[in-house]
């Protein structure tokens, strides 16, 4: 898919309906139905997984306070 124009969207729009884009197999669907399995990882192969060493062990813990001033009153 190297042209530009209207032939590479009617390209895409054909390797999108028969499933398969560049080689990778896509779906089309409703987004609100794609949404339901979208950025879902099964991990459950991971349950003796340990990481080397602890990601929080030289964090250093902060404060952070929301300010929120009323324009009328000023507080």
């Amino acid at each position: 898919m190297l042209e530009t124009g209207s032939e590479a969207l009617l390209e895409l729009m054909q390797e999108l309906k028969d499933g398969v884009c560049n080689s990778v197999q896509v779906k089309l669907g409703r987004l609100n139905q794609l949404m339901l399995t979208a950025a879902t990882e099964r991990i459950g192969f991971l349950q003796d997984f340990e990481f080397s060493q602890s990601p929080l062990k030289d964090a250093t813990p902060r404060q952070y306070y929301l300010a929120c001033t009323n324009e009328k009153t000023g507080y």
